[in-house]
């Protein structure tokens, strides 16, 4: 009896370390952390580079944009056209994973500003093409994309890069259905690297 009692203890001992033990980096951090962590890791990042911090993670968790190419503003300069300096047609997609900043990915997709778009609760990246649309957020650490094409290709979904599921060629119909289950919130306004954006990005 006193062998049972002691072995009954000494696993109830073991399963509530288990829980009450976790290391924390193992935990879900906070959105603020998340923010924090995203700051500091902007610090060693040239002051060239604007960068912007968006909730597309699950459960509206944010995440850390950095701007890709040239802005809008650079681009039309060209043809004697005006844009905004602060809104970019392509980004890296940072996430915080155990406690570190990493990178997911690149969202360069389409021939238009990025933007915000939402579905079901859920926020995502957006941009497109007369004849194509665009998609992505983060789901279990990876950046998912939803690619929607008019016939002239395939549309799919990928996670990390990869195909994870083959929608086929798309009539107008179908095309006209994916894209408008999404409702655009508006243009990203990415803010230049510099200490007082970075504080303004923690609130």
């Amino acid at each position: 009896m006193r062998k049972k009692k002691a072995k009954f203890f000494l696993v109830l001992f073991a399963m509530l370390f288990v829980i009450f033990a976790v290391p924390k980096e193992t935990e879900a951090a906070s959105s603020k952390t998340m923010k924090k962590a995203y700051v500091s890791y902007m610090k060693k990042i040239s002051s060239k580079k604007y960068f912007k911090i968006v909730n597309i993670g699950t459960d509206k968790k944010p995440a850390l944009l950095i701007s890709k190419g040239e802005s809008q503003y650079t681009q039309l300069k060209r043809y004697g056209f005006s844009g905004s300096p602060y809104e970019f047609m392509a980004c890296d997609v940072y996430y915080f994973i155990n406690g570190k900043v990493k990178k997911l990915g690149t969202f360069q997709h389409g021939g238009r500003t990025l933007s915000l778009a939402k579905k079901s609760g859920q926020y995502y990246l957006q941009n497109g093409l007369s004849d194509g649309a665009y998609f992505g957020c983060v789901r279990k650490n990876k950046l998912y994309v939803y690619e929607y094409n008019n016939g002239w290709e395939r549309s799919c979904i990928k996670a990390g890069g990869k195909m994870i599921k083959n929608l086929g060629y798309l009539n107008s119909r179908m095309y006209v259905k994916y894209r408008n289950s999404y409702t655009s919130t508006g243009p990203i306004k990415f803010m230049k690297n510099t200490s007082k954006n970075r504080a303004k990005a923690i609130k």
